[in-house]
């Protein structure tokens, strides 16, 4: 994902002095140039945040001083629908109006009601005998026209003294209730004595349920007080498949990270202790919130110059323990629908991986007022996000927002396999759009719709398929293009007469988004596509082009691979990848399909990046005299290089169909055995080694995620699968855990072969891929790449 700019806000003349940020050095607005008011009179902004409302498409921004809070509704494109208006007018029961101990102000889009809640802390009446203490306020804002009806107070405090009082909240939307859940910590700044509730000088954190119209229910307090009082934070965030809520408190020795039901029991704690690291000289806040793409909840303990970044799964069990991931210090965060964080760091915006990863930043952040400060992002749809914050112009400050497009095309977008052809008659595919009814004649060209059809986007530039062919009628293969010319001198599957033979692969679709399949003996075929490659994808998927063939008197693509000799036994043969063809001389990965011709023996080949030996994993397995393809993607030397070896002499012949470039979210690995079923064969980590034959029908569940090189987040994998002696003829399929095994095979085999096929899998949230087999098996699982 790369952020870019994708307008400038309107700037206002009202009280707070909200503006708009101009544009800054190389982020263009859509608006050029952009609409752009100023006004001479400043006020201090101390604070700004933000809310998204999916019903509109639009953004409430929020901004707040030491006496008034004011408002202003955005389109998603940053042009005004609401202009500005007051949330908070006057002050009563202290000069100093709001209190600015904290980032006391919050703002929530309610879908039941249809409008905003802002959230924030004031001085108001408690009783008679308490007539000014800090409060939590709750206004209603109307998405059309602005405040409605008068603010609330939201808290309930049990102490005769004013000083005992509620400090830090945060507040959530609750579908099913059609309200909201607040969170607080209620203290006593600076308490040696226990005229607050008890607490000996520290704070407590209590959750209060909220109807739509601004009457809070019964507090219910969390389990424990936390020290020092002076250090409060509270945020809380709700989970959209199981409706529990996380609530993130602080104390001096860290953050706890309680998880509590739609009741308000809790579930389980975690305490991250940030005393004994160097996150800087003081816990400063901590963030809840969930992550679209895997549904994990984030915690983050932000000291004061670095931030910890802890995952849980949905029940609260931990996916990656605490560690600092950030080295960096935020004052807000957010997550983008496609799974990114965004950090407010003061004039720069940074952009970061979960596991920490810094992907690109933008800043500092200008404007003709003077530098940008962010305090808040708020993430909204299709990538967009509005940076809630200020302008710094000297002594003065006005409030200012700005709107970003940090949407991501991704390399490949994995998913649950579907079958888009099935020539035997009586066989379904999953919309019945692929169903001919007959075998491919030999030397016929079929055209297959793929773009549009179930999760392939229209404007797809290709596909990852499984291609399968199904008892030919003699020896051949299957060349698989995009439709431009003739079928090009390469092969996708080969295939002996009567077999069942599957290979996976990367195709360019035509502008018309369709595959052409030629095969060149009468078969019956089978296509289960598991990926897309978007348009706008870092990903080139090329035509099929013949980089290496050791056969003699037959052709590559440029004449420099030709060795005119077959590969011995053990023997390292390195082929150039990167700048020759279409492969660019900068690309860090390739994909290639890798054909085994004639092997004298049983035995198989091992593709890696000439970086030391050999690894122990197989990239194609094979039978004596057979040819075997499978299609392979590969981390590229520093000098743009694979290097292949085989147990046995073998002529091989390599087809390059895509290049990874530098940057891309697919990363090409180093070959590694995640799994081995085999007794006494050894993985890599001594984690996948069951030691036992993978039983017919039975699900097999692999961690991926956090093993080896692959990310703790990573959406998807590319795995070389290996089926070992079966019992029976039959398949593996592999998907991503959600539900039962999809129709759709990512592997065939006949009885006691050795037959592997490389495939792109969809990772589920908790990192894991599932495997079933038709008959009793050995399987071995190497992972070569990762999408993250």
């Amino acid at each position: 994902m790369f952020l870019r700019r994708i307008t400038a806000a309107v700037a206002l003349t009202a009280t707070l002095s909200l503006a708009a940020d101009n544009a800054s050095a190389g982020i263009q607005p859509i608006d050029d140039p952009p609409t752009f008011v100023t006004t001479t009179s400043f006020e201090a902004v101390w604070h700004a945040t933000g809310a998204y409302n999916p019903d509109r498409d639009e953004f409430l921004y929020v901004a707040s001083n030491n006496a008034l809070i004011s408002a202003v509704i955005f389109r998603a494109d940053g042009t005004v629908r609401v202009p500005e208006f007051p949330i908070v007018t006057t002050v009563f029961g202290s000069t100093s109006g709001l209190d600015a101990t904290g980032l006391q102000l919050h703002a929530v889009y309610n879908e039941t009601a249809q409008e905003y809640l802002v959230t924030y802390q004031r001085f108001g009446p408690r009783s008679a005998a308490v007539p000014t203490t800090g409060r939590i306020y709750g206004q209603t804002v109307d998405a059309t026209s602005g405040a409605v009806g008068a603010a609330a107070a939201l808290d309930r405090v049990n102490s005769g003294d004013a000083r005992c009082d509620a400090r830090s909240h945060d507040v959530t939307y609750d579908p099913a209730t059609g309200g909201y859940v607040l969170a607080y910590s209620i203290g006593m700044l600076f308490a040696t004595t226990d005229a607050c509730e008890n607490l000996s000088g520290g704070h407590k954190t209590t959750v209060v349920p909220v109807s739509a119209a601004l009457a809070p229910g019964a507090r219910v307090d969390l389990p424990g007080t936390m020290p020092n009082s002076n250090d409060t934070f509270a945020s809380i965030d709700r989970h959209p498949d199981t409706g529990q809520f996380l609530v993130g408190r602080l104390g001096d020795d860290g953050g706890r990270y309680t998880l509590i039901t739609p009741s308000f029991d809790v579930v389980r704690e975690h305490h991250v202790d940030n005393r004994n690291v160097t996150n800087g000289s003081f816990p400063a806040y901590v963030f809840v919130d969930v992550d679209p793409v895997t549904r994990n909840w984030v915690a983050v303990t932000r000291g004061s110059q670095r931030a910890q970044i802890m995952t849980l799964a949905p029940n609260g069990s931990v996916v990656t323990p605490s560690a600092i991931r950030f080295d960096t210090t935020f004052l807000g965060i957010g997550i983008t629908d496609d799974g990114a964080i965004l950090g407010t760091e003061y004039t720069n915006i940074g952009e970061y991986t979960m596991s920490g990863t810094k992907v690109s930043s933008y800043g500092p952040l200008l404007s003709s007022l003077g530098t940008f400060r962010s305090y808040d992002v708020v993430p909204g749809a299709e990538g967009r996000v509005m940076v809630a914050g200020k302008h710094l112009n000297g002594n003065s400050t006005a409030g200012a927002a700005t709107f970003l497009d940090v949407s991501r095309t991704r390399s490949i977008e994995s998913f649950a396999p579907a079958r888009f052809l099935e020539t035997r008659p009586g066989q379904p595919d999953f919309d019945g759009q692929g169903r001919p009814g007959r075998r491919l004649a030999a030397g016929e060209i079929l055209r297959l719709n793929v773009a549009g059809r179930g999760n392939v986007p229209t404007g797809a530039a290709g596909v990852v398929a499984n291609i399968t062919a199904v008892a030919p009628s003699g020896p051949g293969h299957v060349t698989v293009w995009d439709c431009i010319g003739g079928a090009p001198t390469a092969s996708s599957l080969n295939y002996t007469a009567g077999a069942v033979i599957a290979n996976e692969v990367i195709a360019k679709l035509s502008a018309s988004g369709q595959l052409c399949i030629q095969s060149f003996a009468e078969t019956h075929l089978i296509v289960d596509v598991v990926g897309a490659i978007p348009s706008g994808s870092p990903v080139e998927s090329l035509a099929p082009a013949r980089f290496y063939e050791s056969r003699p008197g037959q052709p590559d693509f440029d004449g420099q691979g030709r060795p005119g000799a077959r590969v011995k036994a053990g023997a390292t043969v390195r082929v150039k990848i990167a700048g020759r063809g279409d492969v660019p001389s900068d690309a860090k990965g390739v994909i290639a399909n890798v054909t085994a011709i004639n092997p004298s023996g049983p035995g198989h080949v091992t593709v890696w990046d000439c970086a030391g030996k050999a690894p122990t994993a197989s990239s194609l397995n094979y039978a004596a005299g057979t040819v075997v393809p499978n299609e392979i993607i590969a981390k590229l030397s520093s000098k743009g290089e694979i290097c292949l070896t085989s147990f046995a002499d073998t002529h091989l012949a390599i087809d390059v169909v895509g290049a990874i470039p530098d940057g891309s979210d697919v990363e090409s690995l180093v070959p590694a055995r995640f799994f081995e079923s085999r007794p006494g064969q050894p993985d890599f980590d001594g984690e996948g080694r069951p030691g036992a034959r993978v039983k017919a029908g039975k699900t097999v569940r692999v961690q991926i995620g956090g093993r080896g090189d692959v990310p703790a987040d990573a959406a998807g994998v590319v795995v070389n699968v290996t089926a070992i002696a079966p019992a029976g003829a039959g398949h593996v399929t592999i998907w991503d855990c959600a539900g039962k095994a999809p129709t759709a095979s990512s592997l065939n085999y006949a009885a006691g072969a050795v037959v592997a096929n490389e495939v792109i899998v969809k990772l589920s949230a908790k990192g894991e891929i599932c495997l079933v087999s038709f008959a009793d098996t050995h399987l071995a699982v190497d992972v070569v790449g990762a999408i993250e």
